[in-house]
């Protein structure tokens, strides 16, 4: 139970979905009522991205140097995400085994989260204990879904190598 009289039932609770279908709001909502902080997973990615080369990871690097992808039909945008998420969730994992490990609850938000990372029963080798929630967001409306995606792409402005 938190200073606020409210209880959760895990340490690290994982909120992905497709862009635009309402996770941070929602997260944000969360975060407020558990009294946890929360952590945007795209901060993650834009990291990692920053950090290494195309040549190294390419999927990482695959939506940045193809600004058309957003006219891809939606199983090929779905197969590019995926393979984003496979990158990513090592670092999750490394986040997620620090979060239980200190005890420190989390909220972890973003589109790039593999729902199957929830059900690991072990992070890096640490124990999950069934400490480690996932919610998955779906926007049933696809025009909605790439109308949000097209909003906020359209406002996204790349950072260059220093």
């Amino acid at each position: 139970m938190n200073r606020r009289g409210v209880t959760r039932s895990w340490q690290v609770l994982l909120i992905g979905g497709a862009s635009g279908s309402g996770k941070t709001s929602i997260s944000y909502r969360l975060a407020n009522h558990f009294n946890v902080g929360i952590t945007e997973v795209d901060d993650f990615q834009a990291i990692l991205e920053r950090m290494t080369t195309p040549e190294e990871r390419p999927e990482l690097h695959w939506w940045p140097t193809h600004p058309e992808a957003i006219r891809l039909p939606p199983d090929e945008i779905a197969e590019h995400t995926i393979a984003v998420c496979r990158v990513m969730a090592p670092a999750l994992e490394a986040v997620i085994k620090n979060h239980l490990e200190s005890k420190a609850p989390v909220i972890l938000e973003g589109d790039f989260i593999l729902p199957a990372l929830a059900a690991q029963t072990s992070f890096c080798g640490y124990p999950g204990d069934g400490q480690v929630r996932a919610i998955i967001i779906h926007e049933d409306d696809e025009a909605q879904l790439l109308r949000n995606f097209e909003e906020r792409e359209s406002t996204s402005q790349p950072c260059g190598r220093g």
